[in-house]
């Protein structure tokens, strides 16, 4: 439509048309970032009788391979046979209609497909398995980008409009990021629920103008250029020649919060090299395969996560994070005797709930703590619906633990001390259910089924003993005072280290 004439600026856009448009000569710029997504809907599959994985991917050549062209499945594709060492041109590669697949799969007719969409990538993985784990493609940098476009004659003429333009979606981006959009007007004109558009919107980031611009001007996004210009026969100057940040952070005017004292920078030593304990938090298992929820916030930064489960420290991997809602999934091979089933609605407003966890890590003690209370509110602060507020106690170390009922239902992930620099005292917060579900779905986890009557206290002190855990942040120490020196930092350090 662009290259038609019919459109002037198109925000949120695909980079694959885009790459499209470019090789073929069209004067189309690329002004920005609308937003950022993790790439767990698409996918490439492979046969479960082909034998083929991520260290023996070179068995594709001579194959075939189901790829719908000109989609991010193609990028996927193109990315992940670049990274293996996979010559392309050795594989009979089919376009069909994507919804068409996983039957081609099914039948043995492809090797391996490359899909988008849950419903498609649900069916293909029925008679496959992904090529890529969620840790190897965050590896390789594999994430969707959405961008702002517009036509180079339109700006030429009208740059001032196209300023504004870019003015007014980085003033919405900031109130979103802040939790002071107003999303009942975006929730009511989506036709959602408060809580299903909250939950929609924060599957994808909305980076600044200045991450914008350092993203686009960066390594991350050069690959990308690299990749697009292989597809599609572009050269890598052509596309970079379409690439204008003059606009970013240029007359763009956000509202400042309050300035915070800037803290010194840190001096880094030859033993700042050295990776130690940095951090604590606690998590929960939810399943029996070894997955762990936690806050994203705990895991943040940390060279190594290790799981403290029947005085044994054990590694983890790292699946999937959710920086706008604070979670992440973790996988280890533990093979937990406890799980925690997680509720199917959110918690009602004087809900009686218990949290667990390790409140100050285990300068207190060693042992699981709880705290009883309430839900005092079903928004948490600045408005925020994907949270509720309590009155149960949480502190530091307590990030990422369970927030249940007397069901042993999680009803949501506690996050400490969120807030009470803003003056909330007497209140804590904690992520819904909803939204843990909305991002466990987006990653291909599902939960056990809820229970449906309570569970006594000693049934239930047996789930809060068993299926949840002691999680430590191990990093170097220079990483640990870089950290520190940030204004914004909701890690629970060590005290020796503050």
């Amino acid at each position: 439509a662009m290259q038609a004439g019919s459109i002037d600026i198109a925000f949120s856009a695909g980079i694959v048309p885009f790459a499209k448009i470019v090789s073929s000569g069209s004067n189309i710029k690329m002004l920005g970032v609308s937003a950022f997504y993790q790439m767990n809907g698409t996918d490439c599959i492979v046969g479960k009788k082909s034998g083929i994985n991520s260290n023996n991917a070179n068995l594709l050549e001579g194959k075939s391979v189901a790829l719908p062209r000109n989609t991010m499945a193609e990028y996927v594709f193109t990315v992940s046979m670049i990274k293996l060492g996979v010559d392309t041109n050795k594989i009979n590669i089919i376009d069909p209609d994507y919804q068409k697949v996983a039957k081609l799969l099914k039948k043995n007719k492809v090797d391996m497909v490359c899909t988008f969409g849950s419903k498609n990538l649900s069916q293909a993985k029925k008679y496959g398995r992904p090529l890529l784990s969620r840790t190897e493609k965050y590896n390789f940098n594999i994430r969707g980008v959405d961008g702002i476009f517009v036509t180079e004659s339109y700006l030429s003429n009208n740059k001032d409009l196209v300023s504004k333009f870019l003015e007014i979606t980085h003033k919405a981006n900031s109130k979103f990021n802040s939790n002071s959009s107003n999303i009942n007007v975006i929730a009511k004109e989506s036709s959602m629920s408060v809580s299903d558009a909250t939950a929609t919107m924060r599957t994808l980031s909305y980076p600044t103008a200045n991450e914008q611009k350092k993203y686009l001007q960066g390594e991350d996004f050069l690959y990308l250029v690299e990749s697009m210009s292989q597809m599609f026969g572009g050269s890598k100057s052509q596309f970079v020649s379409s690439i204008d940040t003059s606009l970013l952070g240029k007359n763009i005017k956000i509202a400042k919060k309050d300035p915070k004292p800037k803290k010194k920078k840190p001096k880094i030593s030859i033993d700042d090299n050295k990776v130690v304990p940095a951090a604590s938090g606690t998590g929960f298992f939810v399943s029996n395969t070894g997955h762990i929820i936690t806050n994203h916030h705990v895991i943040e930064g940390c060279d190594n996560n290790k799981v403290s489960f029947k005085g044994k420290e054990i590694d983890s991997d790292v699946l999937a994070i959710d920086k706008m809602n604070d979670l992440a999934i973790l996988k280890t091979n533990i093979r937990p005797s406890k799980v925690y089933p997680v509720a199917n609605q959110d918690a009602s407003l004087l809900e009686d709930i218990i949290i667990a966890g390790y409140p100050l890590g285990k300068k207190v003690s060693a042992a699981i703590k709880t705290s009883k209370g309430s839900v005092t509110a079903l928004a948490g602060y600045g408005d925020n619906y994907s949270e509720f507020q309590t009155d149960a106690a949480l502190n530091q170390g307590n990030s990422g633990g369970p927030i249940m009922n007397q069901k042993g239902n999680v009803v949501g992930v506690a996050v400490a001390n969120y807030g009470k620099k803003q003056g909330v005292e007497s209140f804590n917060f904690g992520i819904k259910s909803s939204t843990l579900k909305t991002f466990a779905s987006a990653n291909g986890l599902t939960f056990l089924p809820p229970n449906n009557r309570d569970l006594s206290n000693k049934d239930l002190g047996k789930l809060i003993t068993e299926g949840t855990v002691y999680l430590e942040c191990f990093m170097t120490v220079a990483k640990i005072k870089r950290m520190i020196a940030e204004a914004e930092n909701r890690k629970a350090f060590f005290t020796e280290y503050q």
